[in-house]
């Protein structure tokens, strides 16, 4: 499936750290992409499950179909996000609120460890929301190192034709930052990062 013409981003991130004077966040990281491609940027914090589920409930509507590179950027466990309080909420509740509304979009988790999960749970999710791709690291990554390599991601998809495309460049490109993050991805007919599987 083609992109629109626009392909604006959608963040949403939660809490780094309990502490006020925490300053990690991916905002500044995501503004040097807006303003290099001009591809639109809607960021926003989130410490809440209500939170979280408010602003998925607002991306899937059309308006936002310009905005089709999801981003949720929390701490994780494998099969979820965490949240403050120890809250979560895992791929199944997240895939319940955006069910069959994100044809033509791209969702990446940019958390440790949330893809650590069957494959057939990462398909099922795909399958569930419509997105055109889904991806995200099954391994406790470091924060720059995911980060750089979202970065790099977004990069490449911003730049290609289909989701798949880039998913697949990605991983042959940068397979070993790849494999370090446990990279994974999955789309309608292909995949990559999952063992035993071809890639």
């Amino acid at each position: 499936m083609a992109y629109p013409k626009n392909r604006g981003i959608f963040c949403i991130e939660g809490p780094w750290s309990p502490k006020l004077t925490d300053r990690a966040t991916m905002k500044p990281l995501l503004e040097v992409v807006d303003g290099v491609y001009r591809s639109g940027l809607i960021f926003r914090d989130s410490a809440t499950v209500d939170e979280v589920n408010q602003y998925l409930k607002q991306w899937r509507e059309r308006q936002y179909d310009s905005h089709p590179f999801g981003i949720l950027s929390f701490h994780g466990a494998p099969g979820r996000i965490l949240l403050m309080g120890k809250k979560t909420m895992t791929l199944d509740e997240i895939g319940t609120i955006l069910e069959g509304k994100c044809k033509g979009r791209v969702l990446h988790f940019d958390s440790c460890a949330v893809m650590d999960v069957p494959a057939s749970e990462m398909r099922d999710f795909r399958f569930k929301t419509k997105a055109a791709a889904v991806s995200g690291f099954t391994e406790d990554v470091d924060w720059l190192d995911s980060a750089a390599f979202t970065l790099t991601l977004l990069n490449a998809l911003l730049h290609a034709n289909r989701p798949s495309e880039a998913l697949r460049d990605m991983y042959a490109q940068h397979k070993g930052a790849a494999l370090n993050l446990g990279f994974r991805a999955v789309w309608a007919r292909g995949q990559v990062g999952i063992p035993g599987r071809r890639k």
